[in-house]
């Protein structure tokens, strides 16, 4: 700096429009000379500074490596061994970056000290050159010479490290059952760990503080997700289990249908679900603008056939608010008939009268033509057809039919029931009765028809009246009449059927 300042000081007395004296450039150009190797000498004392902190750095590594092999003659723990190299890695990693380092320079400084001694053996330089060439390469040679003892410090360290190294490996060889176990455990227990918290969404939430909008990152993980599920399961069995006491209350208090029950719970399940999802999602902090990454993953599965289930879970909603197709309803489907025993969010459930349960998805009540039998009436018409012989009173089979179907106590009393005589069959006189039944849910009419079939038989049979049966009467067109004769059965010249039957079926029927 004291040299900085003499050129400074000389440069000012340099008059701008003069040429300087010869002793002026003199001394300019030897205050230029000795600044550039001062200035040479302390860029090589700062990298010696430099090389000393690296190597107080050194020392602290090889501190912690005897102390880290002291702590290995004490311990078995796998984990903080496998710590340890880990470390110990580390280290000998930033050794090898250090002395490629340390070589490059070396071999630069070498270059330099020696292109530096050969100018001091030129004869053309002045004393004063000289000694500003012997500073130079007094600098060189004390940068080299620092130099080389940090690549030897650093070839020491290093054969520490790879000495602790080794003990590591050996110790880690010959490790105790109970420590590879323990590693073991503490692995997966670090891989869990690790799967906790991957983050799998990262959503933005604005809060407003002193007018000041502030947007704060929230990250959804793994963790997180599913812990809201399996309070979002806990919610959902207890909202299932709440409902049945709310369905027995609408129908024994509020005196409610079946199906209206069934539509106010499932109402009231659905707004249940809803609440569990938002109450899942808030406690575990999870914001609900995560529905916003939902709605994109919603509207990707669309075009993989999730419009099919949207499809059915609105069509549910509407058959719950609509009631067109109520559960107790006797309805035909596709040719398939039955009574509705459930509807639920994406499909209902038809009972056949056979017994066969069959799920039908919601969306085909809206879409295809169902025939519903109990939509506004639980009555249903039926009726009976039967058939008597001619000659038979037609007054008195008609009284006693109608009387076989008002005799049943389930035979409706409004309508009445209604017989009439249908036609003139050609074996019998046809009459038919026709009567109205409720359809319950736990009764086969079928079983009420065939009573009241039983119940016409039986005074049919009292009041000598036949039911019918197919008759056909021959009428022989010959030319002349046909001769008749009685012949006893031991007759000698009667064939035995059975024998002609097993010989020649043609004579058979002839003597027949």
């Amino acid at each position: 700096q004291q040299t900085r300042d003499l050129l400074a000081k000389l440069q000012e007395k340099f008059d701008p429009g003069q040429q300087p004296a010869p002793k002026q450039l003199e001394e300019l150009s030897r205050l230029q000379s000795l600044l550039a190797a001062q200035e040479i000498f302390a860029d090589a004392t700062g990298a010696k500074i430099e090389i000393l902190k690296g190597m107080i750095r050194l020392l602290d590594s090889a501190q912690t490596i005897w102390e880290d092999r002291y702590w290995l003659t004490q311990n078995q723990d796998l984990e903080k061994i496998r710590e340890k190299s880990e470390q110990t890695r580390r280290i000998l990693d930033g050794i090898q970056i250090w002395k490629k380092y340390i070589g490059d320079r070396l071999a630069n400084w070498v270059a330099l000290a020696q292109s530096q001694r050969e100018k001091l053996d030129r004869t053309d330089r002045t004393e004063a050159e000289r000694q500003n060439d012997r500073l130079i390469l007094k600098a060189y040679e004390e940068r080299q010479a620092m130099l080389l003892r940090g690549s030897e410090y650093l070839t020491r360290i290093e054969r520490l490290a790879n000495r602790l190294n080794a003990e590591l490996k050996e110790k880690q060889h010959h490790a105790s059952l109970r420590s590879r176990i323990g590693e073991a455990f503490t692995v997966i227990a670090s891989f869990i760990k690790k799967l906790w918290n991957t983050e799998l969404y990262v959503a933005e939430e604005t809060v407003i503080a002193e007018g000041n909008k502030i947007v704060k990152p929230i990250s959804v993980t793994l963790g997180k997700v599913f812990q809201a599920l399996i309070i979002l399961f806990a919610g959902t069995w207890i909202a299932s289990h709440l409902i049945r006491p709310i369905r027995w209350v609408i129908m024994k208090m509020f005196k409610k249908d079946e199906s209206a029950a069934q539509q106010v719970s499932k109402v009231m399940f659905l707004v249940l679900f809803i609440g569990v999802i938002v109450f899942s999602l808030v406690s575990v902090n999870i914001p609900l603008a995560v529905f916003a990454f939902l709605g994109g993953a919603l509207a990707i599965g669309l075009g993989f056939g999730a419009q099919h289930l949207i499809n059915n879970f609105i069509s549910g909603l509407i058959l719950l608010f609509d009631r067109s197709i109520k559960v107790g309803d006797v309805v035909e489907i596709d040719g398939e008939g039955g009574r509705v025993t459930s509807i639920g969010m994406r499909s209902s459930l038809i009972k056949r009268f056979d017994g066969v349960e069959l799920l039908v998805p919601n969306s085909q009540f809206l879409q295809q033509k169902v025939t519903n039998r109990t939509l506004t009436d639980k009555r249903m018409r039926y009726s009976i057809s039967v058939g008597v012989a001619y000659g038979t009173d037609t007054q008195e089979a008609s009284k006693l039919i109608l009387k076989a179907v008002e005799d049943h106590g389930l035979v409706l009393k409004d309508p009445l029931p209604v017989i009439l005589f249908e036609q003139f069959a050609d074996s019998a006189l046809t009459f038919s009765v026709y009567f109205w039944l409720y359809l319950e849910p736990d009764r086969d009419n079928r079983i009420i028809l065939s009573d009241i079939r039983h119940h016409i038989a039986a005074l049919f049979e009292k009041t000598g009246i036949v039911i019918s049966f197919p008759q056909r009467d021959v009428h022989l067109d010959t030319a002349q009449p046909l001769e008749v004769r009685v012949v006893p059965a031991d007759h000698p010249g009667t064939p035995s059927i059975s024998k002609d039957r097993d010989k020649t079926p043609d004579k058979k029927q002839e003597s027949l």
